[in-house]
This record gives structure tokens, sequence and C-alpha cells, in this order.
């Protein structure tokens, strides 16, 4: 019986430093995506009231890191909206306008199709 109770305790010692050490992490990961940026960034484009810029390199794989930011009307000041995933996906999203304001989170409306448009005000 002895035995057992070891052999639990030794179970619960390594579930409790696991649980433990993944709580340690988390904040530490938390800080690293959330920190505020202030890394100079280099503005490629602007269109309003979007931006696309590059803002350093990436530290895991050493790529440049591109951003589209957003201004904010109330802040007056650009904020991250998206973060992109390849110098390609910023060539897209600068040269198709409608493909920038469907990666808005907001739900900008982004792709009317304008006959569609034209003939529901027709019919009103």
């Amino acid at each position: 019986m002895q035995i057992t109770l070891e052999k639990t305790t030794v179970t619960k010692n390594i579930i409790s430093l696991q649980i433990y050490h993944a709580l340690s992490v988390m904040p530490l990961f938390w800080y690293i995506i959330h920190q505020p940026i202030n890394i100079m960034s280099k503005t490629i484009l602007e269109r309003y009231p979007y931006r696309y810029v590059q803002c350093g390199t990436i530290e895991l794989n050493g790529m440049p890191d591109y951003r589209i930011q957003k201004f904010d009307e109330y802040s007056r000041r650009y904020r991250d909206m998206y973060l992109l995933d390849s110098g390609t996906q910023l060539d897209y999203a600068m040269e198709d306008f409608e493909y920038t304001k469907w990666l808005d989170p907001a739900g900008v409306p982004c792709y009317i199709n304008h006959d569609t448009v034209s003939k529901d005000m027709e019919s009103l």
C-alpha cells in the first residue's frame, strides 16, 4: 500500500509540475504576442483608412513582418488590423483594395456587385 501511495504522489507531482509549467509559460507567451511594438515601421503604401507597413523582421523565421494598419478616428492613430503571412499576401492586398476591406474585422462591405445593387434600386 505504501508503494501505491508513492506512485500516486509521484504522479500527482508530475501532473502538478506540468500544470505549473504551462501556467508559468502562458503569461510569457501572452506578453510576446501582445507586447507593444517599439520598432519603427516603414510605410509602404497608404490608402485611407488603411496603410501597409513593414515592422522589422519576424524573429522565428527572419522574414519581413508585414501588417495592415487601420486609422482609428477616436485615438487619431493607426492600429494593427491584420498581420499578413507573406509578401505575396501584401502584394495582393495592395493591388486589390476590396481584399483589404474583406480582411477588416469590422465587417466593411466589400466585393459589391454594382449591377445587382442598381437592379434592386430600380425595383423600389
